[in-house]
């Protein structure tokens, strides 16, 4: 029986929850309702997605306030 693509078994899944863990921090943030979509446009329109473009955000305003170039 062929698998079908984009199908993670529940033991993938823990294994992938486990390594997200050990490897990086989560950073919860909320905005108004209807907010979430408006940026989530903002950044498809630019290629990105939403994680990727907050990031990227997140890192042009440290290295405007400090000078530091970090990577996220």
């Amino acid at each position: 029986m062929a698998e079908k693509k984009g199908y993670y078994s529940e033991v993938q899944k823990k294994a992938t929850a486990k390594y997200n863990a050990k490897a990086y921090d989560e950073i919860k943030m909320r905005v108004q309702k209807g907010k979430k979509e408006v940026i989530q446009d903002i950044a498809a329109n630019q290629g990105k997605s939403l994680n990727g473009y907050i990031k990227e955000a997140v890192t042009d305003k440290i290295k405007t306030d400090t000078g530091a170039d970090i990577e996220l």
